[in-house]
């Protein structure tokens, strides 16, 4: 599981955290303007050092969310970021849609010797309804590019709820990216969600060996949380896009 399938687990599981509040369990959609800059358009991403994965990252996405009967498409672009953790060896990978302020999923992904990433940690905002969040933690972190073979996953989430699955390698395939050859594995995570929340996550993603973010992902989840059903179909390339 890659930043991105945890923060749709956490989506989903955000669904059921909201407060007593009348209002709470509606979307908010673009309604908070404090999470927007006043100028809709985003400045471009910045290059990130030849030497570092510090920087900032265009995506291109596309789908949409499905909650509380309402169906939103998601935004068709935003930017990665990536910067210093909060230890030695650690990352934190950040996800904006663009034009917002505050990061709707961060990720904290320490770095193994080998320069491969391993998705420790995450805390997620609903994409919906911004007032509420989530930290999630997995057993032993999740390996972003791991073609060795299959491993159960366990974790847990803030509000009880607790998630089993499993993650795979489907091969490697070589490509290019920014003009550079590269070795793709692809991943596939499948999740069961179980407690507070119940549903399933399948999660597609592509990274480099020895990367420490997927250049694509594909999800689809389908989920309930205290009788509120959630879906989401989602797709995320950073650009450039992947080439042959």
């Amino acid at each position: 599981m890659t930043a991105a399938g945890a923060c749709v687990l956490g989506s989903g599981l955000l669904a059921g955290c909201a407060s007593v509040n009348e209002e709470a369990g509606r979307p908010v959609g673009h309604a908070y303007a404090l999470l927007k800059y006043p100028d809709a358009a985003g400045e471009p991403a910045a290059e990130p050092r030849p030497d570092s994965p510090f920087g900032t990252y265009p995506l291109e996405i596309s789908g949409s969310v499905t909650y509380l009967d309402e169906t939103t498409s998601l935004p068709t672009s935003g930017v990665l970021t990536i910067g210093p953790g909060a230890r030695r060896d650690e990352l934190q990978v950040e996800q904006y849609y663009t034009g917002d302020r505050f990061p709707y999923e961060t990720g904290m992904v320490s770095k193994a010797a080998n320069g491969a990433g391993t998705l420790d940690a995450i805390t997620i905002v609903n994409p919906l309804d911004s007032r509420v969040s989530l930290q999630c933690a997995v057993d032993g972190g999740i390996d972003l590019g791991d073609a060795g073979e299959p491993r159960e996953l366990t974790g847990s989430c803030g509000g009880g709820a607790t998630v089993t699955g499993s993650v795979r390698s489907e091969g490697t395939r070589k490509a290019t990216w920014r003009g550079k050859p590269v070795e793709l594995v692809r991943t596939v995570v499948d999740l069961n969600v179980t407690g507070v929340s119940t549903g399933t996550i399948h999660q597609v993603n592509d990274t480099p060996t020895g990367g420490s973010f997927p250049l694509y992902t594909a999800l689809d989840v389908d989920l309930t949380a205290q009788g509120i059903h959630l879906t989401e179909e989602l797709e995320r390339h950073v650009l450039p896009r992947v080439g042959d």
